[in-house]
C-alpha cells in the first residue's frame, strides 16, 4: 500500500501484519505514523454481521515431503494459535464484539493444489515449482502440499458446518432449519476448551474456542454424550535429547461416561526408546482426571516416532504422536585455566603452581600426561581423574624441581576417549643454588664479605655486632654506615662481631622489599666491591684510574702485639674470592684509612678489641678509639678501663 497525499489533512487508519509492507511517501513535515493496537488486527469483512469469522491455531507443525525429508516449523507451539491468525478485543473492535467467533486448525495442514498452477503464473505455484520442501504428493495431476493461513483454518470450518447442515436433515435431529445464529451458536456450546484457550498468553485470541466436529453432531441429533476418552496434547514434542540420557513428558487423560478401565499402550518403531508409567487407568481415576508420564531415553540419534492410543470399551480411540529427536552430545575438556605456568627457583628447590579444568559429556576418565625434552623436571599431583571428578571440575598442582640452572619447558596433556585434547604450557626458570656463607671472623673483630647474591644479615646471633658500608672516604678515615637487614649482591661489606663464624643465608624474598644501598659518594669507585673469585691486582686495576691502589681491611703492628684496624695498602699477589676491598684513587702517605663505626641509637659498635696505655686504667675513649683528656660531661658511651660505660 503506497500513500501519496496531495493536499489538505486527513487521518488514515491502516492495519498491517507481517505480510504487509508500507511506503511512507509522506515526507512533508507534520505528517507522522502513530502506533496502532494489535488488540484490533481482524480485517474489516470479519466484523459484518451474519458473518462467522474463523481464526487459525497449529493442529501439526511436522510433515515429510514427497523426497522424504522431515520437517519441522520450529516457530509454532502446537494447539497454540497460529501466529498470523488476526484477532479484536471487545474494548476495540469497532462492533463492540470479540473476535475471531471460533478458531479452527490452520497450520500446518495437508492440502490439495491445483496442478494447473505453474511457476509461471505466479509465486506461489507448486507442481513443478521450487516449493520442493513444501511438495508432498509430487503429481502432474492431483499434487498435495502442506500449508498454512487462516484460509486453510475458514475451509476447514466451512466443511464441518456443512456436516452439521447435513446432519440437521436427520429426522431425528431436534436442531434443524439452522440458521447463522444457530450454528454459531452450536460452535460456542461444543468448542473445544483447553490451557490455551482458557488460560494462556493467547486465549483472547480464540475467541469461544476452538471448533469440535463431533460434538457439534452431537448437540444437533440431541445424542447424550457416551464413553469418551480426553486427552491434551494430542501431539508430543521432546527436545532434542542426549543419546543415554532420559526426558519426560506429561498427557492429561479425562474419561467422560466410561464404561470400564482406560488402556495405555505405545506403538511404532521406536516405541522401545518410550516408557509410561501407567498401562492401565482405573474408570474412577480416569473421570478424575490422571496424568501419564511419557520418558524418552534414546539409545541411538536421529528422530524418532511412536504413538500413545488410550482405549476404553465403547469410547473411540484416541492416538497421541509422540516426536522425539536424540543426538550424541560433543565430548568436551574445557580449557584449563590458565593455559600456560610459570615457574622460576633456585637450581634444587622445587616450587609450585596450579591449573585448573572442567569436563562435559564424557565417556571415561580424564588422563593427564607431561611430554617434552624437560619432561622428567616437573610432576603432576595427579595423573588420573573418573569421569565424575573431571564433570565436577579439578585443580592439578605440578611441581618443577630443576637440577641446575637454565630455562625448562614442557607440555601437561589432557586426553579422553572421544574428546579432543588441550594442553597446559609449563615455562621453568632456575637460578644457580644459593647457598648458605659463613664469615670467619678473626681476633681483631672485623672482616669483609662480598657475594653476587643478597643475604639476610643475622641479627639474632649474638655473636654478630654490625655489618657496614662505606659512604665516605678521604685518605685518613672510612667512614661506614649499618646496614639493617639486607647485604645486597656485588656489594662489598664489613662485618663486625666477635671472634668465630657467623652464617649468612641467602635472601629468597620479593625483589621490592629488598634493602639497597644509596652512596652519597662523588666518585663511585671509592666503595667496598669484590669478586666471587680469587682475582690478580692487576686484572683489578686494568681499568682504574692511574695511581689508583687496591686497599683491604687489616691489622698493622705497632710492637708485634698490637697494632691498628683500618685498610691498608694490598701488595700481595691474589685476593681471595668474596672479600671485599676498596679501589682508592687517591693513596695516601701511609696507605692507611681508620674505620669509623656508626651505629642505630641504643646499640654499640666498636672495632677495639682492648685499650693499652700508659694509663689505661685512668683512660676514657670514644668508641671510634680517641683517647679522652678528661672524663667525659656529654652523655653517650664510652670505654673506660677496658669496659663499656654509659654516661648519663
Amino acid at each position: 500500500v503506497e500513500f501519496y497525499p496531495t493536499s489538505g489533512s486527513c487521518v488514515i487508519d491502516v492495519w498491517g501484519g507481517t505480510y504487509g509492507y508500507f511506503s511512507n511517501h509522506l515526507t512533508t513535515d507534520g505528517y507522522i505514523w502513530t502506533a496502532g493496537s494489535d488488540d484490533m488486527s481482524v480485517s474489516d469483512e470479519a466484523t459484518i454481521e451474519n458473518v462467522i469469522s474463523v481464526g487459525a491455531y497449529v493442529s501439526n507443525k511436522t510433515w515429510t515431503n514427497y523426497n522424504g525429508n522431515t520437517y519441522t516449523a520450529t516457530e509454532y507451539t502446537l494447539e497454540d494459535i497460529a501466529g498470523f491468525s488476526s484477532y479484536a478485543t471487545a474494548a476495540e473492535s469497532p462492533t463492540g464484539l470479540q473476535y475471531p467467533w471460533i478458531t479452527a486448525p490452520g497450520a500446518r495442514l495437508i492440502s490439495g493444489v491445483n496442478h494447473y498452477h505453474k511457476a509461471s503464473v505466479d509465486d506461489y505455484s507448486y507442481y513443478g515449482s521450487s516449493f520442493n520442501k513444501d511438495l508432498i504428493v509430487n503429481s502432474s495431476q492431483n499434487p498435495y502440499a502442506e500449508m498454512e493461513g487462516t484460509s486453510m483454518a475458514t475451509p476447514t470450518a466451512a466443511g464441518i458446518v456443512a456436516l452439521w447442515m447435513q446432519a440437521s436433515l436427520e429426522e431425528n435431529a431436534v436442531k434443524k432449519n439452522l440458521t447463522v445464529n444457530d450454528v454459531k451458536n452450536i460452535m460456542k456450546e461444543t468448542a473445544i476448551q483447553d490451557s490455551y484457550t482458557t488460560t494462556g498468553p493467547n486465549a483472547s485470541h480464540f475467541g469461544n474456542g476452538k471448533i469440535d466436529a463431533f460434538a457439534g453432531i452431537q448437540y444437533i441429533l440431541g445424542v447424550t454424550g457416551g464413553p469418551t476418552i480426553n486427552a491434551e496434547p494430542t501431539t508430543v514434542e521432546f527436545a532434542s535429547t542426549i543419546v543415554g540420557q532420559s526426558t519426560t513428558k506429561t498427557v492429561s487423560v479425562t474419561g467422560v461416561n466410561l464404561e470400564g478401565n482406560v488402556a495405555v499402550a505405545l506403538s511404532g518403531n521406536d516405541a522401545a526408546m518410550f516408557s509410561i508409567d501407567k498401562e492401565n487407568i482405573e474408570k474412577a481415576t480416569a473421570e478424575a482426571g490422571t496424568p501419564i508420564t511419557i520418558t524418552y531415553t534414546p539409545t541411538a540419534a536421529g528422530s524418532h516416532k511412536a504413538t500413545l492410543t488410550l482405549s476404553s470399551t465403547n469410547a473411540t480411540d484416541v492416538t497421541i504422536t509422540i516426536n522425539a529427536k536424540a543426538e550424541v552430545p560433543e565430548l568436551l575438556i574445557v580449557e584449563p585455566d590458565p593455559e600456560v605456568l610459570t615457574f622460576q627457583t633456585e637450581a634444587g628447590t622445587p616450587v609450585t603452581q596450579e591449573f585448573s579444568f572442567l569436563a562435559a559429556n564424557l565417556t571415561d576418565q580424564v588422563t593427564a600426561t607431561i611430554s617434552g625434552n624437560d619432561a622428567n623436571l616437573f610432576s603432576l599431583s595427579k595423573s588420573t581423574f573418573t569421569k565424575a571428578e573431571a564433570e565436577e571440575g579439578q585443580y592439578v598442582t605440578v611441581t618443577y624441581t630443576p637440577q641446575s640452572e637454565g630455562t625448562h619447558s614442557a607440555t601437561v596433556t589432557l586426553s579422553s576417549p572421544g574428546a579432543e585434547d588441550v594442553t597446559v604450557a609449563l615455562n621453568g626458570t632456575a637460578t644457580r643454588k644459593l647457598d648458605d656463607f659463613t664469615v670467619s671472623i678473626g681476633n681483631y673483630g672485623l672482616t669483609t664479605l662480598y657475594l653476587d647474591y643478597p643475604v639476610v644479615i643475622p641479627y639474632d646471633n649474638p655473636d654478630l655486632l654490625g655489618v657496614y658500608y662505606v659512604y665516605q672516604i678521604n685518605e685518613s678515615e672510612a667512614k661506614l654506615a649499618r646496614l639493617k637487614k639486607h647485604i645486597p649482591a656485588n656489594e662489598g661489606v664489613i662485618v663486625q662481631g666477635n671472634s668465630g663464624n657467623i652464617t649468612f643465608s641467602p635472601y629468597r624474598g620479593p625483589a621490592e622489599e629488598l634493602e639497597t644501598i644509596k652512596y652519597p659518594l662523588d666518585n663511585p669507585t671509592n666503595v667496598l666491591t669484590g669478586s666471587t673469585t680469587s682475582i690478580s691486582p692487576s686484572d683489578v686495576l686494568a681499568n682504574a684510574p692511574e695511581g689508583a691502589i687496591i686497599m683491604t681491611l687489616g691489622k698493622k703492628s705497632k710492637d708485634g702485639t698490637n697494632g691498628y684496624v683500618g685498610f691498608y695498602h694490598f701488595t700481595g699477589n691474589t685476593l681471595s674470592a668474596n672479600k671485599a676491598f676498596i679501589i682508592y684513587t687517591k693513596p695516601s702517605q701511609s696507605n692507611i684509612m681508620q674505620l669509623s663505626l656508626s651505629g642505630i641509637i641504643g646499640e654499640t659498635f666498636t672495632g677495639i678489641q682492648e685499650v693499652k696505655s700508659e694509663n689505661a686504667n685512668e683512660g676514657w675513649y670514644t668508641m671510634q678509639g680517641v683517647k679522652l683528656n678528661t672524663t667525659p660531661k656529654q652523655r653517650g658511651i664510652y670505654i673506660h678501663n677496658g669496659k663499656t660505660v654509659v654516661v648519663k
